[in-house]
């Protein structure tokens, strides 16, 4: 039995986030369940895996993180960064920061 993992996306709507997003799906030991975004950005409410180019993969994106991810990976601008890295301090979710 494998072991799965699920993945956070912070700054999902952005060419590398959604790149994340994509590879993040297509790997079997991953399970994308959070795609994080800028208060107020465009793509708030689209759904991550379709805004990828990869279909529908019913993780829409949000501003804030509704629930425990194994891991986040941040491909935001230094502010998201920032935000990201207390948040998961805060729940003590590792970060993996590439600003």
């Amino acid at each position: 039995m494998s072991e799965r993992f699920t993945l956070g996306v912070n700054g999902a709507g952005g060419r590398m986030g959604q790149r994340i997003v994509a590879l993040g799906h297509a790997d079997p030991k991953l399970v994308v369940t959070a795609a994080l975004e800028a208060p107020g950005s465009p793509h708030l409410g689209k759904d991550a895996g379709e805004l990828a180019g990869i279909g529908r993969i019913n993780v829409p994106i949000s501003s804030t993180l509704e629930h425990r991810v194994d891991v986040m990976i941040d491909f935001s601008m230094p502010a998201g960064a920032a935000a990201a890295a207390k948040v998961c301090a805060e729940r003590q979710i590792p970060l993996v920061v590439a600003t």
